[in-house]
């Protein structure tokens, strides 16, 4: 496993390091997405020198994939997609300074639940609304996944999240877990899929020798206008 260390003088440096095995309660996350916070940046810059041990890995707030879980962890299990906020704690012990990252939060990401508020007429930030709206490479990549899941016009059961963070697995899109369910509703107003939500389940089947443009789809265009700010 690769993990960037800062080593001073607003320098880091990749290194190969070997993942620790999740003890009782614990689970280890492939990390896809670190962010940049205020602390990182004065760390960067040498103002905490006096107080981060050297070389160090820093970045406390995450998103990413469970990998593997400890013992007695029923919460989570490997596949699921994550974010993760830790606040770091500053430890000296006889001159040796250490930081320890303490979890404050680590919930599983819910990929459905900003189109739901949308569908609900809630406002949505910019930037959520830039997070859902679908560009065409999505709808494809959505449509794709369906042709190889569901062949032949089966019928495609499953947990409404759990099929959309599936979806996300098969795409390279950033936004895929988000957009996959504004994909699948727009899919079906084309009248390409069939679609069924009650409660947490869905039920997708393509419907066979049918044809429509992505322009005809009115939730497709709203969405992109939105996205724009018109």
């Amino acid at each position: 496993m690769k993990a960037s260390f800062y080593t001073g003088n607003q320098t880091f440096e990749v290194r190969d390091v070997t993942p620790a095995e999740p003890g009782e309660g614990e689970v280890r996350v492939r990390v896809a997405y670190c962010g940049i916070c205020g602390t990182d940046l004065h760390i960067f810059h040498g103002k905490m020198d006096q107080r981060v041990g050297i070389p160090q890995t820093i970045g406390h707030e995450m998103s990413g994939v469970v990998e593997k879980t400890g013992p007695g962890v029923t919460a989570f299990r490997p596949g699921d997609r994550v974010d993760a906020a830790f606040t770091p704690q500053i430890n000296e012990f006889r001159g040796r300074r250490t930081v320890q990252l303490n979890l404050i939060d680590l919930r599983r990401v819910e990929p459905t639940r900003l189109y739901d508020r949308f569908r609900a007429h809630e406002a949505l930030r910019p930037d959520e609304l830039r997070a859902l709206a679908p560009d065409r490479e999505d709808v494809i990549g959505v449509w794709n996944f369906l042709r190889r899941a569901a062949p032949g016009g089966a019928e495609l059961r499953d947990n409404t999240d759990r099929l959309c963070l599936q979806i996300a697995a098969s795409s390279p899109r950033p936004q895929a877990a988000r957009r996959a369910i504004a994909c699948l509703e727009i899919l079906a107003e084309l009248g390409l899929v069939s679609l069924r939500r009650s409660g947490s389940a869905i039920a997708v089947r393509i419907v066979p020798h049918r044809t429509n443009p992505l322009e005809n789809s009115v939730l497709f265009c709203t969405l992109r206008k939105l996205k724009a700010g018109d």
